[in-house]
């Protein structure tokens, strides 16, 4: 009996997200320098060899997460940018995303490391870093359309972009550090920041 390639196929992705999900997990309670291809294995409920025939290493492992984490990020920013409202309203939708429907905090907190560590190899790390600085000038669309409205203060748009991922995502690294969840909305504290 044939093998159906798009079976096949469609089972090999499964197994690689459960891979990268577990990956995510254990780099991020463990640290980067500390985790060995066998506790992606054990966490994925995976053999050890079964990992390696989708990630070669763990750096290809760890580039994969942050690579595919910054991608992700990117079309959900053009998503915000691109959906209809005004610039408040965006912010609200990226804030209620990264903190209520993904494992964004996880994946900063991953590419954190990555960008500070020698476990990548530089024109990785140039390439994470190139990703972010493009998703930072989307994100930026977003407080010039606010400083347009007159929600947000002047300023340079990117200065004040970077300071509100700062905040957004280090909020999201509260869980790391023993932290309670803010009393109030994030994006309260945010529109104090920028508004007028």
């Amino acid at each position: 009996m044939p093998r159906n390639a798009k079976r096949d196929q469609m089972v090999k992705e499964e197994r690689r997200r459960q891979i990268l999900q577990a990956a995510t997990s254990v780099f991020y309670h463990k640290g980067l320098a500390a985790v060995k291809m066998s506790d992606v294995a054990t966490e994925a409920g995976l053999s050890y060899g079964h990992v390696y025939n989708h990630f070669s290493s763990k750096q290809e492992l760890l580039a994969s997460i942050v690579l595919e984490g910054q991608e992700a990020y990117r079309r959900f920013l053009l998503q915000a940018i691109e959906s209809p409202g005004d610039a408040v309203s965006k912010l609200q939708r990226i804030i209620d995303q990264l903190f209520i429907h993904s494992n964004t905090a996880k994946t900063y907190w991953i590419v954190l490391q990555a960008q500070a560590s020698d476990i990548l190899p530089e024109d990785v790390k140039g390439e994470i870093k190139a990703r972010m600085l493009h998703n930072l000038d989307l994100f930026s669309r977003i407080i010039i359309q606010g400083q347009e409205e007159g929600r947000f203060a002047a300023g340079d748009a990117k200065e004040i972009t970077t300071i509100v991922i700062t905040l957004l995502h280090n909020s999201g690294l509260w869980e790391i550090r023993g932290l309670e969840s803010p009393k109030q909305p994030i994006l309260t504290y945010i529109l104090k920041l920028v508004s007028l």
